[in-house]
């Protein structure tokens, strides 16, 4: 019985043994799987947190490269003289246009000269305030109107327009292509270390276009060139006027005007004729009166102008007007053009009316005036006038309008009183002629005639 009893004893203690190795077995494991889930869960929001920074850190590194601009920081900061446009210019009832800027001791315009800046001239602003802006710019300092300063955008698109911004190539040739993109058809060649004006650049800064000549403009990849801006201060009033003259000073003498040598009739003599009326009168910067005083282009402007043709306002843009034409082939009434920029020698700065037998007449300077003088060296030449004369051109207006109007009036009482009443403007207009021929041009608003548009051609 006993040992039944102790058998009995000794397998539960047995079964109790197990039990219990089996529970410690089975907790352990639970608590390892826990463990074991708790490291993973850990691990992978460790990794997602590694994984969110590298992204926010490759955005970073993104931003920082969509950054980086064609333009350092120094160029970036520039301020620079921007005139006046040809719109303002027209619209004006004044008789002076904004082709340069002048500079002033003082804050009035009736003050004494400081000196001039041209369009794209760079300045270091001193103080500024709503109409007046104290500047900085070579041997120049004082008072330019506010209007003419601008920063920025603006002035980075004065500097392109006035060729300031420059390419230089790298130690390759490059192709020049029709189009910003490399399938683009090459229409020239970039020449290595040369330098090339820059006159447009693409949106996302990969690509320039060049103005390579004259008539030759296409585009570069940036990764070619250097790119450089060619800083041009303001001049002193001195230093204009004899840059101004520097192109005929040779032959400082002046000439009057040999009509024998003129053509015997047409628009172009009378256009000659027309503007020697004006010989000895003042040179203006800026001005555009016959009588009160011009600049070159403002002599050019008002002459063309009386004979029907509206031309633009400067130099540089009139070298667009008309269509060229080679200085063998010249005819009075052409324009000439002049370098006369000696920092922006590519610059066109003059320009003057051919009279024939080697002569111009001109707005030459502040101390000659208007002048006949010798042509000189003209960079380019451009044809402005028709070859009719402005009573032809005249005959001609009222015949076309007096065909015009009868087709449009098939009853013959109304094309009666159509001719009775076109006979009538044809008489008020040769009245309003003869008037004119006596009276003297004193400014473009006392001109009668209706300017012809001039359509820029190569």
């Amino acid at each position: 019985m006993n040992k039944i009893m102790r058998l009995r004893i000794m397998v539960s203690t047995v079964m109790v043994c197990v039990l219990s190795m089996i529970m410690i077995v089975f907790t352990n494991t639970h608590q390892q799987a826990k463990v074991h889930e708790m490291t993973t869960i850990q691990l992978t929001t460790e990794k997602q947190q590694e994984t969110i920074a590298v992204r926010k850190v490759r955005k970073k590194v993104k931003k920082k490269k969509k950054k980086i601009s064609l333009f350092s920081e120094k160029y970036k900061n520039l301020t620079v003289i921007k005139v006046g446009d040809e719109t303002e210019t027209q619209n004006s009832d004044n008789n002076v246009s904004d082709e340069i800027a002048e500079i002033y001791k003082q804050k009035s315009l009736s003050s004494e000269e400081a000196g001039v800046a041209l369009d794209g001239c760079v300045v270091k602003v001193l103080s500024k305030d709503k109409n007046w802006t104290k500047i900085k710019s070579g041997k120049v300092e004082g008072y330019v109107e506010s209007k003419y300063v601008v920063k920025g955008v603006k002035a980075k698109k004065v500097l392109l327009d006035t060729e300031h911004i420059l390419a230089k190539m790298n130690k390759n040739n490059t192709m020049i292509k029709g189009d910003k993109s490399q399938e683009s058809s090459n229409i020239g060649i970039a020449y290595a270390r040369t330098t090339y004006p820059i006159v447009e650049i693409s949106k996302d800064e990969k690509w320039i276009k060049i103005k390579r000549t004259e008539t030759l403009s296409g585009w570069i990849p940036v990764s070619s060139m250097i790119l450089k801006i060619e800083k041009e201060y303001a001049y002193t009033s001195e230093e204009y006027d004899e840059m101004v003259e520097s192109e005929w000073k040779a032959e400082a003498g002046t000439y009057k005007l040999e009509k024998s040598k003129l053509p015997k009739s047409g628009e172009a003599r009378e256009l000659i004729e027309y503007a020697s009326k004006f010989l000895g009168n003042r040179y203006v910067w800026g001005g555009i009166s016959l009588t009160k005083g011009a600049d070159c282009s403002g002599f050019v402007q008002s002459v063309f102008r009386h004979f029907g043709y509206c031309l633009n306002r400067t130099a540089a843009e009139q070298s667009r007007n008309g269509k060229s034409v080679s200085n063998n082939q010249l005819k009075p009434g052409d324009l000439l053009f002049y370098h006369t920029d000696r920092r922006q020698k590519n610059r066109i700065s003059h320009v003057a009316i051919y009279i024939g037998y080697g002569k111009i007449i001109h707005a030459a300077n502040r101390r000659a005036g208007i002048i006949i003088s010798s042509m000189g060296n003209p960079c380019m030449a451009r044809r402005i006038l028709t070859g009719k004369s402005k009573q032809d051109k005249k005959e001609k207006t009222k015949i076309d309008k007096g065909s015009r109007k009868s087709k449009k009036h098939k009853n013959k009482e109304n094309y009666k009183k159509q001719n009775e009443e076109e006979t009538t403007k044809i008489i008020e207009t040769t009245q309003s002629a003869e008037t004119e021929k006596q009276q003297e041009t004193t400014s473009i608003q006392s001109e009668t005639t209706e300017c012809k548009s001039i359509d820029d051609e190569n």
